[in-house]
């Protein structure tokens, strides 16, 4: 049997970068990259846990900087990209004999759209 207890993480984060874009034809087509650093702000950790400990728990793990990234294509109304993303946390504070570990989280996708 698997054992476990639900999580529910909140944070506010801010994104400082760069961004580059060079235009090519005649209508809207162009290549871009962005990069830079996501800062969060204030990060809570709750938790329910029934089985291994008495309710539930508020944990603060504390906030480090992340990278993120994307580079793309537009070609008219259709704009293509692959991206990096991560989040990254430090270990929080015991709270009631309960730690939140040091946390990462990374995200590689492509993402797809059009506009009209």
């Amino acid at each position: 049997p698997a054992l476990g207890y639900s999580e529910r993480w909140r944070t506010s984060y801010g994104r400082l970068g760069v961004r580059g874009e060079q235009s090519f034809g005649k209508k809207r087509n162009s290549l871009f990259l962005l990069a830079g650093l996501k800062l969060p702000l204030n990060t809570t950790n709750y938790i329910k846990d029934s089985t291994a400990s008495s309710g539930a728990k508020t944990l603060k793990p504390g906030n480090e900087p992340s990278f993120f990234a994307e580079a793309g294509v537009q070609l008219n109304h259709l704009k293509m990209t692959v991206f990096y993303d991560a989040m990254r946390f430090k270990e929080s504070p015991v709270y009631n004999g309960v730690v939140q570990p040091r946390t990462e989280s990374e995200m590689l996708g492509v993402r797809v759209g059009g506009s009209f």
